[in-house]
């Protein structure tokens, strides 16, 4: 069967080829490292050393990080403006 796997050290992306489950070492043809691989006994298909699942954010997630991006713009906003007060006030007593 035939497996996609990526190499931790630059990142290359290449499919090798294995008769059976278990852990295997491939040399990637890129920068030449050797990248451990797992080839499971059940499911065949793309498996790689570093397999990621990735899930959707729930609503929760969105607002949570909706509201954080509100007030760190809140904050930076009012830094902004502050610096700009006491950097008129300090142009003032300088004249």
């Amino acid at each position: 069967m035939k497996y996609s796997i990526t190499c931790r050290n630059c990142g290359a992306r290449s499919m090798v080829e294995a008769s059976g489950p278990g852990d295997i070492m491939c040399k990637c043809p890129t920068c030449g490292s050797l990248i451990p691989v797992h080839i499971p006994s059940d499911s065949p298909s793309e498996s790689s050393h570093h397999h990621h699942s990735h899930t959707e954010p729930t609503q929760s997630d969105l607002n949570r990080r909706l509201i954080w991006f509100f007030a760190g713009s809140f904050i930076f906003i009012v830094s902004v403006i502050g610096g700009l007060y006491i950097c008129a006030q300090y142009a003032k007593t300088m004249m």
